[in-house]
């Protein structure tokens, strides 16, 4: 979730930003501690983004080993 979720963050109050309406949101995450986690979801709150959108599917990603 990190880097992506913070470069959607980045482009908020843009006009690069996305049109998220009626989208869905997927997020998924790797090596994120809960704090950065919520700290990013509110501030998507705060933008208007759960308003916005049709829903959020969130995934956990494990590192893959050879």
């Amino acid at each position: 979730m990190g880097r992506q979720l913070l470069c959607l963050l980045k482009l908020a109050g843009t006009r690069t930003g996305p049109d998220l309406k009626r989208a869905i949101l997927f997020v998924e995450a790797l090596n994120i501690t809960p704090e950065a986690c919520d700290y990013q979801f509110r501030q998507l709150e705060q933008m208007g983004v759960f308003d916005a959108i049709r829903g959020v599917v969130r995934g956990t990603s494990t590192a893959a080993k050879r």
